[in-house]
C-alpha cells in the first residue's frame, strides 16, 4: 500500500513544498496535463512519501501543513493523479470552477454530503483518506468506503506519520444514511460525481 500527501502551497506556501520535494523527489503536480499546469506556485501537489514523514519533514521548523489530505492508495503515483484529474474542474450554471478537493476543510464537508455512487466514484482507487481533526490535535479522521457507505473514523493523529491506526472504525453515517445524505439542492450542484 502507498502512502501520498496532498499539499496545497496556496494554504501553506513555497518553503514547506520546497522541503517535501527534496525529502520526497517522487511527486507530481496534480494540475499537470490540464490547462493550468504551469501554475506550479498554487497547484496542488501529490507527494509519495512513507513512514518516515514525521521525522522528515512534520517536526521541522518552519513547516506549514494546513489542510493537507494523507491517502493510501495500491497504484502508482501517475495513477492516483490520473484518477483525481476528473475532479478538478467542475461546471456549475454554466460556469467553470475549481473542486479544491486537495484542501482538507473542503473534502470534510464533501464527503459527508455524498450518496452511495458519489462514493464509490470518487473512493474508486483509494483506500483511504486522513485529514486534521480541527476541533482535536491529537486526532486525525480518516475516511473510507464500504461499497459506497462512508464510514468515518477518529484515528491517533500519528496516522499521518505512517503509524498504524488504533482506534476502531466508527461509522458516522449510520445505518442507510450514506445513500441519502445532503440537500436535494446540494445533490444538484454536485455534478462532478454524477
Amino acid at each position: 500500500m502507498n502512502t501520498y500527501l496532498i499539499y496545497d502551497p496556496a494554504i501553506n506556501g513555497a518553503y514547506t513544498q520546497l522541503i517535501l520535494q527534496q525529502q520526497y523527489p517522487v511527486h507530481r503536480s496534480l494540475f499537470a496535463g490540464t490547462k493550468d499546469e504551469g501554475l506550479d506556485d498554487v497547484a496542488p501537489f501529490l507527494f509519495q512519501t512513507d513512514e518516515l514523514f514525521a521525522q522528515k519533514v512534520m517536526y521541522q521548523q518552519l513547516i506549514e501543513l494546513k489542510a493537507v489530505v494523507f491517502l493510501k492508495a495500491e497504484g502508482s503515483l501517475e495513477a492516483v493523479a490520473t484518477h483525481f484529474r476528473p475532479f478538478i474542474y467542475q461546471t456549475l450554471k454554466g460556469r467553470e470552477y475549481f473542486f479544491r478537493f486537495w484542501d482538507a476543510r473542503v473534502l470534510a464537508k464533501f464527503l459527508p454530503t455524498c450518496d452511495k455512487e458519489q462514493i464509490k466514484t470518487f473512493f474508486e482507487d483509494l483506500e483511504s483518506l486522513t485529514i486534521a481533526d480541527e476541533s482535536n490535535a491529537a486526532q486525525d479522521i480518516c475516511y473510507r468506503h464500504d461499497h459506497g457507505r462512508l464510514l468515518i473514523s477518529s484515528v491517533p493523529s500519528a496516522t499521518v506519520s505512517g503509524a498504524q491506526p488504533v482506534a476502531v472504525q466508527v461509522d458516522k453515517t449510520g445505518p442507510g444514511k450514506s445513500e441519502d445524505t445532503g440537500s436535494t439542492e446540494a445533490k444538484k450542484r454536485r455534478t462532478f460525481l454524477s
